[in-house]
């Protein structure tokens, strides 16, 4: 599962050749499609925008979906601590998720990537009585790094590049492909079945 992806990712990154089974990533587990899939999932249900589910919010906040380190978000936590008024019962994790919640705070350049993952919530929110595959081709084609350059030109850039970072650029690219492909069975098996079922199938879903 997660496991098998992470350790493959490290491998590659750094120039580690490894073979892994294609049978023993599940869909859901893929750190390629993995922040699509959650930002789909926090666009459908908004009540999973809280602190029992930092974790998910925070790794995706880290994918390159949103830009962010872990040094770049702990600096955002000490902005907030640092902004908050007397008498704020609030923490900064649910501070946070204000940010990513609720469209009338403002967001600055030192908060960019709070803004990206907003931004991607947005545009899924705008076609959730769509297919899901319309969902999912929102926050994909929505997602762009720093510069405004979209995540799949990036990603389609460093694969023609070739090396080990071609490797896996072209790697994550089959995974979003098959992540489509996936929804497409979903649509044509099951039409007009709500998008959460398809997102329950890919969260749920695990490789024994």
């Amino acid at each position: 599962g997660m496991q098998v992806a992470a350790i493959q990712r490290a491998f590659a990154q750094n120039g580690i050749p490894l073979n892994v089974d294609a049978g023993a990533l599940a869909l859901g587990d893929n750190p390629a499609v993995r922040p699509i899939i959650d930002i789909a999932n926090f666009a459908l249900r908004p009540n999973l925008l809280n602190p029992g589910n930092w974790e998910r919010i925070e790794a995706v906040l880290l994918s390159e979906f949103c830009g962010a380190d872990s040094l770049e978000l702990r600096n955002i936590r000490v902005k907030l601590a640092n902004e908050r008024e007397t008498g704020e019962t609030k923490t900064t994790t649910e501070m946070a998720i204000d940010l990513l919640s609720d469209p009338t705070i403002s967001v600055d350049s030192e908060l960019r990537p709070y803004a990206r993952f907003r931004d991607l919530l947005t545009a899924a929110r705008k076609v959730l009585h769509g297919d899901v595959t319309d969902l999912l081709w929102a926050i994909w084609d929505g997602a762009k790094d720093v510069t405004g350059l979209r995540i799949s030109q990036q990603w389609r850039d460093r694969a023609l590049s070739g090396g080990n970072k071609g490797a896996l650029a072209d790697r994550d690219i089959d995974s979003v492909i098959q992540l489509f492909e996936a929804a497409r069975r979903f649509s044509e098996r099951a039409p007009g079945a709500k998008a959460t079922i398809f997102i329950d199938q890919l969260l749920y879903e695990r490789i024994l």
